[in-house]
């Protein structure tokens, strides 16, 4: 769902929601990806997403009181860096669901074919933490670890 072309992104985005289970423990149940009129053409970034595509997924998360992760994959297998404009644009996309939906922790996460990073900023927390792992729940079950 996150690796259809698009007419003219580079990559896809979605959103991931879940719950907080306390500690640093996050069930992430469900994604959907950005709609393809929700994107908007700038060629200085591989996708941009508009004011539309936050505001639904944030109306999502509002109503299911649920925590939030941007979620979008670098299509290698390897372990994927946040670029400069991820680290720069993606915690501003992020900053309206802290500020709504206080009770949960909201992230960024980053795919790759066969590893992961993660940030989160959790209510309890003062600074944004390093994700070490998680796990697809589904057949089959997968565990990925930030570390080799």
């Amino acid at each position: 769902m996150l690796e259809a072309p698009h007419a003219f992104a580079l990559e896809r985005v979605g959103f991931a929601y879940g719950r907080w289970g306390g500690g640093g423990l996050v069930l992430l149940s469900s994604i959907s990806p950005v709609a393809d009129e929700d994107y908007e053409y700038d060629a200085s970034v591989a996708a941009r997403i508009g004011a539309a595509a936050i505001s639904k997924a944030l109306q999502f998360a509002l109503k299911q009181r649920a925590a939030a992760f941007h979620v979008h994959i670098h299509p290698h297998a390897g372990l994927p860096r946040f670029s400069r404009t991820d680290i720069m644009e993606l915690p501003g996309v992020i900053d309206p669901f802290r500020q709504l939906i206080p009770e949960q922790p909201h992230g960024l996460l980053l795919l790759s074919h066969d590893r992961f990073s993660a940030v989160a900023w959790f209510p309890d927390r003062t600074k944004v933490q390093f994700v070490n792992d998680f796990t697809i729940v589904g057949a089959p079950m997968v565990i990925h670890r930030s570390e080799p």
